[in-house]
């Protein structure tokens, strides 16, 4: 699952998005889907990608 997210980025002008993908994790016992992030995508060469403002905010874990 891939989703969009936006905010401020410390080393870009305006609101940058990025693409964060989720992973489907196989809960026992459960009828709801759980997703954990892996990792993003974004427009823009950073040097600083290990400490992006934006996927750093974004949620770790989604539940369906």
């Amino acid at each position: 699952m891939i989703k969009t997210y936006t905010g401020k980025c410390s080393h870009f002008p305006g609101t940058q998005s990025i693409r964060v993908e989720y992973q489907h994790i196989p809960m026992i016992q459960t009828l709801k889907h759980n997703y954990k992030r892996i990792g993003f995508t974004c427009n823009h060469e950073c040097s600083d990608r290990n400490n992006c403002p934006i996927y750093k905010n974004v949620p770790k874990s989604i539940i369906e």
